[in-house]
């Protein structure tokens, strides 16, 4: 089993993956005496309540769990100066004083306050009201579907278009750079058998236009020729529509790239499937690092959000060009011993030099290569002023489970 010797630096990026301790609101003897009962089964920072704007200020940000305890009103008075985005707006939840009933407010999807209102739910015994038109109706929500995996969410403006195209019943075209396995969500429809289909549509047509102009007779008038000629013409220009109006659909993405997609209206959910694999000599420019680093991923095409982690071996664990783009990309550092580096080495190009420095052949393309699940190679080791890249990509298989079917 291959270990890990260390992790440097480790920050929770993914789409509320990292739920944060939950934070309880009460204005009442009663509702405190109730918040205290919560926290003992799901353990939350209880607050009574003196000032409201300052207490929700303090407490106001993203990745935060927020119940207010007592009533909607209150509740949303007191959020209301600070909401931004869905995207980085907190979940917020409230409850009455008699833990009869908990409803999500604010986040319901992306921030996971509607899951957790089904949490408090089960916990207390409160009945859950959940209003939001995806969830009541059964159908498929992308935001929610997001989270869940720790995709990030490109394009969150679009998610009520893509909601709403659901929601009145019609299909939204899907596309995945990555395997998928299983059915799609009803309403969804794979963009590639759906582009498939008109060409083999178009195709069908041609042909049978090409068999009958064979069949027709050379007795055929001048006439009679060109009403044929501008009745497929026609065809052609309502074929063209077709195709038009495929290309300009509503669309949902899974991709960790950056392209032309070919919708008019889309979310793209970027997978962290990518994992890059760094050496550098002693003392290297974080700067200059940092644009080779940059280069690399313009070249591939790889949009940011979709980098998992770095990775180097241990004897890298203190290059502070290295921690440093980590930090500035906001995702892990990882480094392996030369013992874990080995067994896979002689998988690529090895350079004496760097084995008798580091007791391995070639560090970043084999630690990119363990760090992705031993996945993709999307580029070998590429060398620069004594620094090394290398980037792999890990081979995840896209799923839809209940509740997403």
């Amino acid at each position: 089993m291959i270990a890990l010797c260390y992790t440097i630096l480790s920050l929770a990026m993914n789409l509320g993956k990292a739920m944060s301790r939950p934070v309880y609101f009460c204005f009442s003897k009663q509702g405190e005496t109730l918040a205290h009962s919560i926290s003992e089964g799901m353990p939350g920072k209880v607050v009574r309540v003196k000032g409201l704007h300052d207490c929700v200020k303090r407490e106001f940000k993203p990745g935060a769990r927020l119940l207010f305890i007592g009533a909607l009103g209150i509740c949303v008075r007191g959020i209301a100066p600070f909401i931004e985005a869905k995207t980085s707006d907190p979940a917020v939840v409230v409850m009455d004083e008699l833990g009869r009933f908990v409803i999500p407010v604010l986040s319901g999807h992306l921030g996971g306050a509607n899951d957790w209102a089904l949490e408090l739910a089960k916990h207390t015994g409160a009945t859950p009201v959940v209003t939001t038109a995806t969830d009541i109706n059964q159908v498929f929500a992308v935001d929610s579907y997001a989270r869940a995996e720790g995709f990030k969410l490109l394009y969150p403006e679009q998610i009520k278009v893509v909601s709403t195209r659901l929601l009145e019943g019609n299909s939204v075209s899907f596309l995945s750079d990555l395997k998928v396995q299983g059915p799609l969500p009803q309403g969804l429809v794979a963009w590639k058998n759906q582009e498939e289909t008109v060409q083999e549509k178009l195709v069908q047509k041609k042909a049978e236009q090409k068999s009958a102009e064979q069949e027709s007779t050379e007795q055929e008038s001048t006439e009679q020729k060109k009403s044929k000629q501008q009745e497929n013409l026609q065809e052609s220009l309502d074929d063209s529509k077709v195709l038009n109006e495929n290309e300009g659909s509503v669309g949902i993405v899974v991709s960790p790239y950056i392209k032309a997609w070919p919708f008019q209206h889309m979310v793209q959910l970027i997978p962290p499937v990518i994992h890059v694999g760094m050496g550098a000599r002693r003392n290297t420019n974080p700067e200059k690092l940092y644009h080779f680093f940059k280069q690399t991923l313009e070249e591939l095409n790889i949009h940011p959000l979709a980098l998992a982690d770095i990775s180097s071996i241990d004897l890298k664990k203190d290059e502070r060009a290295l921690i440093e783009l980590a930090e500035k990309e906001r995702i892990p550092f990882k480094v392996y011993s030369k013992e874990d580096l080995a067994p896979f080495s002689h998988l690529f190009a090895e350079s004496d030099f760097v084995k008798r420095i580091t007791g391995v052949g070639n560090v970043c393309e084999t630690a990119a290569y363990m760090a992705s699940g031993q996945g993709k190679i999307l580029r070998s080791k590429q060398s620069q002023d004594g620094m090394t890249i290398a980037v792999a990509m890990e081979e995840k298989t896209v799923t839809f489970p209940k509740p997403f079917r």
